[in-house]
């Protein structure tokens, strides 16, 4: 009788298995589809967007010679590409060569070089440029604004020639901060500088009205010497072109009155 049981009980539980195999799983309910809006994807930056400055610093753009384009991707001379600019924002030695030997063939006289940078292109890299241009002989420079119909004019002296004589006022832009002192120590100096303001917004006000006071108490006949109409900039690597044109523009003029028309740039703060 045990032995019957346990057959039985066996033949039970293989016949109750076989009810969960035929027995069907209930169909899952489908998820609704959800619709995903794309989102539009932001215009492409342009490869060159153009600086935007104004006030008394500016001058006309006239009498020119060839021009050369300093954009996000390309350094052009003229309508004609010289080199593409790489993923770092500048182009190797070579390159560099190739923009001097066409500007060479161009040059037939000493009017100024255009430049047209590209308001984001940092400092670091227009100091690479201008030094490039140095080297080949190019000093006399005008760097163009807006749609080009005026310029700031710079010059690109020696290094001795900065450490003559003179006031040779400095203004150094670091960031967000501006200072003024003088090489010679005369108006302030590097650890104590004769002002300190914290740029807003490309608010270079301060400095002019500076710059104006000095002017105009030092030399209150509006005589003095091209050594003491000469100015050295100083930037911080990644501050960017727009920027350095604001600040170009403020030490040269103030209304009427010329303040320092002779710029120096020297290498960052």
């Amino acid at each position: 009788m045990k032995r019957a049981a346990l057959l039985v009980g066996v033949s039970f539980a293989c016949t109750a298995c076989g009810a969960c195999k035929d027995k069907q799983a209930p169909a899952k309910q489908q998820e609704p589809t959800v619709q995903h809006e794309e989102r539009p994807r932001p215009p492409d930056r342009p490869s060159l967007e153009l600086t935007d400055v104004t006030g008394p610093g500016l001058v006309p753009a006239v009498g020119l010679g060839p021009k050369v384009t300093f954009s996000k991707t390309e350094i052009k001379v003229d309508d004609q590409t010289i080199a593409n600019v790489g993923p770092d924002g500048w182009i190797d030695a070579s390159r560099a060569q190739a923009l001097t030997r066409v500007l060479e063939g161009k040059a037939n006289s000493d009017a100024p070089v255009a430049i047209v940078l590209d308001a984001t292109i940092p400092y670091h890299r227009v100091g690479q440029l201008l030094d490039t241009l140095k080297r080949a002989g190019f000093r006399n420079l005008g760097l163009l604004t807006g749609g080009g119909s005026q310029m700031i004019p710079i010059e690109l002296p020696d290094s001795q020639e900065i450490q003559g004589a003179g006031l040779r006022p400095v203004v150094s832009l670091e960031r967000t901060q501006v200072s003024l002192w003088s090489a010679s120590g005369q108006e302030g100096t590097k650890a104590r500088p004769k002002l300190t303001f914290a740029l807003a917004q490309g608010n270079f006000a301060p400095l002019t009205r500076a710059l104006a006071e000095i002017v105009q108490r030092r030399w209150p006949d509006g005589k003095r010497s091209d050594a003491d109409k000469t100015i050295i900039i100083q930037a911080e690597g990644s501050q960017p072109a727009q920027k350095l044109m604001q600040l170009l523009a403020a030490v040269r003029a103030d209304g009427g009155l010329e303040l320092f028309p002779n710029i120096f740039l020297a290498g960052g703060v």
